[in-house]
């Protein structure tokens, strides 16, 4: 029983990884979103690195 349970831990602990960077991805693909809107121009360096982190999503 200790090992199956010891095999299920490590499972568990094995799929925080992938669940943690699809909110790490969100997360940035909502501020690049978010800031490439009208309230930054299309020439400006931050637009396009917002874009770029957009993109990444």
């Amino acid at each position: 029983m200790k090992n199956i349970q010891a095999k299920l831990q490590t499972f568990a602990g094995a799929m925080m990884v992938p669940i943690i960077l699809l909110v790490l991805v969100g997360f940035f693909v909502g501020i690049g979103s978010a800031f490439t809107n009208y309230i930054l121009s299309e020439g400006t360096i931050l637009y396009k690195l917002f874009s770029m982190i957009t993109n990444l999503g």
